[in-house]
């Protein structure tokens, strides 16, 4: 998962047909309507962050993604 350049250490939690469910174990700071690239199936995608809520006790954050761009 890339953001702003950076590259994110995540994983999908879930998965539909218009977006996903990620955890970012790297703490960036995503917030609604930031702007993610993400690599599904070998495919990269566009996708746009609808929420966010950090998990304190893991150093992760929970983030839904809308899918905005996908070959």
């Amino acid at each position: 998962m890339t953001y702003r350049g950076q590259h994110l250490r995540a994983c999908t939690v879930d998965l539909s047909g218009s977006g996903l469910c990620v955890k970012i174990f790297d703490g960036a700071p995503l917030s609604a309507g930031d702007e993610v690239q993400v690599t599904l199936d070998e495919r990269n995608v566009h996708a746009k962050v609808v929420w966010s809520t950090d998990d304190d006790a893991r150093s992760s954050l929970l983030a839904g993604l809308k899918i905005v761009d996908a070959p």
